[in-house]
């Protein structure tokens, strides 16, 4: 098997991975907003970002909508505590902090990414049962001539 074809088979894994992790924060919020207290608070939520940032544009002063905002967050946070989650539910989660499984870090292979390759190529050469050898299993009382 060529190289080429071991790294379309694990950026396939990757995205893969990345497409599930997605598929979960997605299902974790869509179980989020069934929740009423929770969907009215995330719309008051976003409303009130909107005037946020229209006063910002127009530099006015938003005090009191920020330290409105920080309550609606506070109570958005006991709403999810509430359902044991977090905000943190609502992002995929990754298996790699260097590439953010991506298999890519600034234009070269993940460590990670590297790790899994040699796996695949270990599989498909069968290689990966091979015991490990060393001096301490070798018998020397079976060496009956010292030219053996």
């Amino acid at each position: 098997m060529k190289s080429a074809k071991i790294i379309s088979i694990v950026r396939s894994e990757y995205k893969l991975k990345r497409d599930e992790a997605q598929k979960v924060a997605d299902d974790n919020l869509q179980k989020a907003m069934s929740v009423d207290d929770f969907r009215l608070i995330t719309a008051e939520i976003s409303k009130l970002n909107f005037a946020i940032a229209i006063k910002k544009a127009k530099k006015g002063d938003t005090s009191a909508e920020e330290k409105k905002l920080s309550a609606l967050l506070k109570k958005r946070a006991a709403v999810l505590k509430s359902m044991k989650m977090t905000e943190k539910d609502f992002l995929p989660k990754e298996s790699c902090t260097l590439c953010h499984d991506t298999g890519n870090v600034g234009g070269k292979f993940c460590e990670c990414f590297i790790k899994r390759y040699y796996e695949v190529l270990t599989d498909y050469l069968e290689i990966g049962n091979i015991p490990t050898v060393s001096f301490d299993d070798v018998k020397f009382d079976l060496v009956k001539d010292a030219k053996q």
